[in-house]
């Protein structure tokens, strides 16, 4: 499977990700392990250069990338926030990928607010600059591809399979690319059930619905978290997109609500042992996973494990799309 451009999870085969991707982001990360395996992925994309662009914060996507390509022999080139760039001086995002993509790196990994951002540089690559490669590492509200295929990789690494699951994704549907992009990604699989654990005034968008509708894939829409997650195989919980709330006096209803939506050790007494209790993070100050079930030594709570995939994932997702062309 041929790609270009990485720019939301609906765009991924599974057939390619059982296949192909996968199983290599399983022989990276054993090589990750050893200063042999080490030294050996350092000469893979060696003499090749990524422009890392983040518009917004971020902490695990931003480090992974970075030393994705440092492990890879990549030279690198940054920026860690859009205040530092003149997008703080009011230039707009088409003239800055414009330029950056004029520079000629190999490959650009942007995140921006804009729900559209990351169509807009691929369609600049390609216009103007040969095609140079992009990833989309998070727009908007809608889209964060990458972070689906390393909580894909998590689950099939720990359960041992990617079908027949039943998947509680809560509590922020309405505002969150990483619920929206994981929805995407199991659309793809078989015998999935998605169940939506949410206030009502976070639910998951009609347009991703209509999705699951289309590719046949059953959901299941609750606003009772102990209901939600009971049975399930996997429980992906995130934080109130806060940031993307429009108005203060919605903001302020709405975490008054999410206090209702914390995973406390009594939902973790709900689970069964092999259930995956994952985030994406950061895990807010809100504690929408208390710190008791952070703290606690649960067999459940698997979300260092799957922070930690990121490296290898995105070490495997750039030698898929570079390194063919080095010749």
């Amino acid at each position: 499977m041929e790609i270009r451009h990485v720019l939301n999870a609906k765009q991924f085969d599974p057939a390619w990700l059982l296949n192909d991707f996968l199983p290599r982001v399983s022989e990276i990360k054993l090589m990750l392990a050893t200063p042999q395996g080490r030294a050996k992925l350092r000469t893979r994309l060696s003499g090749m250069l990524m422009y890392l662009f983040f518009a917004e914060e971020s902490t695990r996507t931003r480090f992974s990338f970075a030393t994705a390509a440092i492990n890879l022999g990549m030279a690198l080139v940054w920026c860690e926030n859009g205040k530092f760039s003149s997008l703080a001086k009011g230039e707009s995002w088409e003239e800055t990928v414009e330029v950056l993509l004029g520079y000629l790196p190999d490959i650009l990994v942007s995140r921006h607010p804009s729900d559209n951002a990351a169509d807009i540089a691929a369609r600049i690559s390609d216009l103007h600059h040969g095609g140079i490669p992009t990833i989309n590492a998070g727009s908007g509200r809608k889209h964060h591809p990458t972070q689906s295929l390393l909580d894909l990789f998590t689950i099939l690494e720990l359960l041992n399979r990617l079908d027949n699951l039943t998947i509680a994704i809560g509590a922020d549907v309405l505002f969150s690319r990483t619920a929206r992009s994981l929805a995407y990604l199991f659309s793809k699989f078989a015998s999935i059930t998605l169940r939506f654990v949410t206030p009502a005034e976070l639910a998951p968008p009609s347009e991703l619905l209509e999705h699951l509708t289309q590719s046949g894939t059953r959901f299941e829409c609750t606003t009772d978290v102990n209901e939600g997650i009971r049975g399930a195989h996997v429980v992906y919980w995130g934080r109130l997109q806060a940031e993307r709330v429009e108005t203060a006096e919605l903001r302020k209803q709405l975490e008054a609500q999410y206090a209702n939506f914390q995973i406390d050790v009594n939902q973790v007494a709900l689970m069964e042992p092999n259930t995956l209790l994952m985030h994406p993070m950061p895990i807010s100050d809100k504690h929408e996973i208390t710190l008791a079930v952070r703290n606690g030594n649960f067999p459940q709570f698997k979300v260092y494990e799957q922070a930690r995939n990121g490296l290898p994932v995105r070490m495997a997702l750039l030698l898929h799309m570079l390194e063919n062309r080095l010749n």
